[in-house]
């Protein structure tokens, strides 16, 4: 019996060759995976807004506002293709975001000389949140739960109409008020995804009013951006301290305030952590043209 076992194992090993060597020491090869959709157009997208930053100097010159034009139009070219191949993979937050960064640089080139730090900060937030969505699709406006609904508080009648404007431009949902005492009331029976907050307001300033609605249950992490003229430190610290989870600064492009919107509900509906918002871990952009500032190509 034995031997014919040991006969049928010489003639397997005759038909199928002898063992090599080398076989025993071979290490696993895992097979290159292709990048996923976006990644270089994040890298390029990031490498562009590091050149419209740089050269604060001269700024007003007819070629330094040529050149902030080209690359604000190839950062919608990036978008616009982004947007398209995004639709045949089916991100749909992440095409959603694409195509209000696509309209926000689309706006920008009208006046490109006109973009403040709070303008190129939120560019910078969207382009990171990007890349997150990118990396795993978080559950998105059109895949489950209510539709975002958001509530601007501004005494002011332009800027409160052109955060509405942004907003439904955004495709979302808002209420807009210009009374504090009519906030807290509507904040107690209904919640929202978003509130956007005036610092300066007649009856209740902003602040105060963050105060009381962090105290409510319903909102204890409710995003809240402030919206203010104001850009020194003691009002970004008292709008933190307040319990404001970013600022956005007047005046504002539509196309920023739809950005920034958009980028706080798609991060607070997310099933997992994207990063952190808070208003100073994120900070101002670094000054353009620092000394000392690396900045990488997409290659890199």
């Amino acid at each position: 019996m034995a031997s014919s076992s040991a006969a049928s194992e010489t003639q397997m090993i005759r038909r199928l060759g002898p063992k090599p060597a080398t076989a025993a020491r071979s290490t696993f090869e895992p097979l290159a995976l292709p990048p996923r959709p976006g990644t270089k157009a994040v890298a390029q997208l990031r490498w562009d807004l590091h050149l419209f930053m740089r050269g604060d100097e001269g700024i007003e010159s007819q070629a330094a506002l040529a050149r902030r034009v080209e690359v604000l139009v190839d950062m919608y070219q990036v978008l616009h293709s982004l947007n398209e191949d995004l639709a045949l993979v089916g991100g749909r937050s992440a095409a959603r975001l694409v195509a209000t960064l696509e309209a926000f640089t689309n706006e920008l080139q009208a006046e490109p000389g006109d973009a403040s730090s709070s303008a190129v900060r939120t560019f910078a937030q969207g382009i990171d949140l990007l890349a997150h969505l990118l990396e795993r699709e978080p559950v998105g406006l059109e895949e489950g739960g209510p539709a975002p609904f958001v509530l601007v508080v501004d005494d002011e009648p332009l800027s409160r109409r052109l955060a509405n404007l942004s907003l439904e431009r955004a495709g979302l949902a808002r209420i807009s008020l210009d009374s504090s005492s009519e906030a807290i009331e509507i904040l107690q029976r209904q919640n929202f995804d978003l509130v956007l907050l005036d610092m300066h307001l007649p009856e209740m300033d902003g602040c105060e009013l963050c105060c009381r609605l962090r105290k409510m249950s319903g909102h204890a992490n409710t995003p809240v951006v402030f919206v203010t003229g104001r850009h020194d430190l003691k009002a970004r610290a008292m709008a933190s301290i307040s319990g404001g989870t970013d600022f956005i600064g007047k005046p504002f492009h539509g196309g920023e305030l739809a950005v920034k919107a958009l980028c706080h509900i798609l991060r607070a509906r997310s099933p997992r952590p994207l990063g952190d918002t808070a208003i100073f871990t994120l900070g101002e952009m670094m000054p353009r043209g620092a000394a000392g500032t690396t900045v990488l190509s997409p290659g890199v």
